[in-house]
Parts: C-alpha cells; sequence; structure tokens
C-alpha cells in the first residue's frame, strides 16, 4: 500500500504566494467597491433633500404659516414636532443623526451624531451670493426652543462630506434648490462647507449619481 505524500516547502510556498495575490487583487477592488457605495448613498442623499424640502414647503411642518424651506439644519426635517407633537421625520432617522451641525436637541432617536453610510450632512450658511440662508424676516416655527427663523422662502443649500478621508469616502457634494448635485475630491474630504460657491471654475463637476 503507498503512503500518501504531503506538500512539499515548494508547494505550500507557491499555495502562500498565489492566496497573497488574490488577496493583493481582491482587497483593494472590495474597498473601491465600498467607497463608491458610500459615495452614491450620500448622492442619493442628497437627492432626497432636495425632494424633502418641496414636501416641506408645501405641507408647512413647523407651522410658521409660511410656504418656505427650512435651512437651519438637517436634523430637523426630521425631529421638528408637529401639532400632535410627533417629529414629522420627512427624512431617515440616519440622515437626521448624521447631520454634524444639528441647531436644537431635538431627544431621541436624534440624540447622537453618527455618520450616515460613513458619511456626514450639514446646512449651509450662506448661498453663492454670500447671503445667509436663514432669513430673519420670516415668523420662526412654532416649537421649543425655537425663537427664531429657521427658513428661507427661496432657497436652501446641504452638503455631505466624508467621516474620515479616503477610509470612507473621497468626494464632497453640495445641492441647492435648483437640485443640481455637485461633487469635488480636493484630496481633504474638506470637512466643512459653509457656504454654497461651487462650479466648474472651482474645480467642481456635476455628479453623476
Amino acid at each position: 500500500m503507498r503512503r500518501s505524500r504531503g506538500f512539499t516547502l515548494v508547494e505550500l510556498l507557491m499555495v502562500v504566494t498565489l492566496l497573497a495575490l488574490v488577496v493583493a487583487v481582491a482587497v483593494p477592488c472590495l474597498l473601491r467597491s465600498q467607497l463608491a457605495a458610500r459615495q452614491s448613498h450620500a448622492c442619493s442623499v442628497m437627492k432626497a433633500l432636495v425632494t424633502q424640502e418641496s414636501l416641506w414647503r408645501l405641507q408647512d411642518p413647523d407651522r410658521n404659516g409660511v410656504s418656505d424651506y427650512w435651512v437651519r439644519d438637517v436634523r430637523g426635517m426630521y425631529g421638528v414636532p408637529d401639532a400632535t407633537g410627533k417629529p414629522v421625520a420627512l427624512v431617515d432617522v440616519a440622515v437626521a443623526r448624521a447631520d454634524r451641525r444639528p441647531a436644537f436637541d431635538y431627544g431621541t432617536p436624534l440624540d447622537v451624531t453618527v455618520p450616515d453610510q460613513g458619511y456626514f450632512v450639514q446646512a449651509m450658511v450662506s448661498d453663492q451670493d454670500g447671503m445667509p440662508y436663514v432669513d430673519e424676516s420670516l415668523p420662526p416655527p412654532r416649537f421649543a426652543p425655537a425663537a427664531a427663523s429657521c427658513a428661507n422662502s427661496g432657497r436652501f443649500g446641504f452638503t455631505a462630506f466624508p467621516a474620515s478621508y479616503e477610509r470612507r469616502g473621497l468626494s464632497v457634494y453640495a445641492v441647492t434648490e435648483d437640485g443640481v448635485i455637485w461633487e469635488k475630491d480636493d484630496g481633504t474630504g474638506m470637512r466643512v462647507l459653509e457656504r454654497m460657491h461651487v462650479g466648474p471654475d472651482a474645480g467642481w463637476r456635476i455628479s453623476g449619481g
């Protein structure tokens, strides 16, 4: 009866080398796929915010009696209470939690700030003309502790940026009331985009989603 022969050292080294090559090819592909998925989701969030702002203007969920856009933050588009005290929940709770600069304490479940699939979101402070998005001449929303305007009758601006550049995403996204989503990878992640000053001349491109 013949005895089975085990692997030789050379054969084992060949197997290990082959596995290393497979990993070297597969891991970068997987990481690129994950980055692409996160960025696609961030772009989808920008699209959704445009849609939800249209609903906000139509339904007046903050009950200030004016057909306007909510521009104070992103979290309020979930957390602002309706007439019964329940959250208006126009955006997904995960998007609301990803707001890096909420204007108010909306309570549970919005008492934590965590990125949504690797991205934070934020309402921009001023438009492309340098004018504040919050129009102080408009009446305030009807809920405590809001005591001043949180709205604009014609404009809004939002941005999404990676929680960790390269590890979570590359591109920063921005959108306004015209619905055009702009995208830019400047090599840093541009963690705070306060003003809507985007365009081809600034290195931005229209996102393909």
